[in-house]
């Protein structure tokens, strides 16, 4: 059933990089200072990454620090300003009644509130028309409809009832031991079917594909990549799209394309270079 009110949103706290006092000019010259080619120190690759990382990152938070603010919590979707006014007078009527505890002050707060519940529900409706007259089909239907659907009967017993055997198991021990059983036997037999031939390029499935493939594949190798690739693809990269775990965003990356270029390419060719059918590749500078 569609319930009266959203549930209540709570604040909660929002990490984001300050560009209040950011100086691009500044910042490019300090990354183009990163000494980049110490972290070939390393034979392993995740460690030279990891070294990348917190050089860049040290100058990052330097020019665009991580700050920490208190996200406000959003106001019901269907709220406008008559609706707002109404509930504003429906709490200063029932903190009157809290004061002076008179039936005369309950009868004005009872209507006005019987007056919000009204108006809400006009309100709901006008919303509910303008965001799903496409009905399901609507890409806004399910967004809009599931914040007002109640949770009421929905919170059922967490334990689990098995009917095995004719007999219902309630034990969750026991309810366990039953579904171990089943996976580890479900594929006991697995490769035993005497109708698949041991060789799997004679099954008849494996040998028609064979068939349609081209002849002339060619064979997939890695190669290395240029600063030139590296600042083609880096600046098509959207803005808006989430920083990662290494808090090092898009916006970030774009605005030291030209300095930060040759490390990542760098960093790249070696990635290919130390896989084992890598291709060769050139000392990083």
């Amino acid at each position: 059933m569609i319930k009266g009110a959203t549930a209540k949103v709570e604040k909660r706290k929002v990490q984001y990089r300050s560009f209040k006092n950011f100086d691009e000019a500044k910042f490019n010259e300090d990354v183009d200072q990163i000494p980049f080619h110490g972290a070939y120190v390393f034979d392993d690759v995740d460690d030279i990454y990891w070294a990348h990382e917190l050089l860049l990152n040290d100058v990052i938070n330097e020019h665009a620090p991580i700050k920490e603010r208190t996200s406000k919590p959003r106001k019901p979707p269907y709220m406008n300003g008559e609706l707002r006014r109404a509930v504003f007078k429906k709490r200063m009527l029932f903190n009157k009644f809290k004061r002076y505890k008179s039936s005369q002050a309950w009868e004005l707060y009872r209507k006005q509130r019987n007056y919000v519940t009204r108006l809400k529900k006009a309100s709901m409706r006008v919303y509910f028309f303008e965001r799903c007259a496409g009905g399901p089909k609507s890409k806004d239907f399910w967004p809009t409809i599931k914040p007002f659907l109640s949770k009421k009967g929905s919170g059922g017993s967490s334990e689990i009832l098995l009917s095995e055997n004719e007999n219902i198991i309630s034990d969750q021990n026991e309810v366990c031991e039953v579904f171990n059983n089943f996976f580890v036997n479900v594929a006991k037999d697995i490769g035993n079917d005497t109708s698949i031939p041991k060789d799997l390029k004679l099954h008849p499935s494996i040998a028609k594909i064979s068939e349609n493939l081209p002849t002339d594949i060619p064979e997939f190798s890695f190669k290395e990549i240029s600063v030139n690739d590296v600042e083609k693809i880096v600046s098509k990269f959207d803005t808006k799209k989430s920083t990662g775990v290494d808090n090092i965003s898009a916006k970030v990356l774009k605005y030291c394309l030209k300095p930060i270029s040759r490390a990542l390419s760098n960093l790249i060719n070696t990635s290919i270079s130390l896989w084992p059918e890598g291709c060769p590749s050139n000392t990083p500078s």
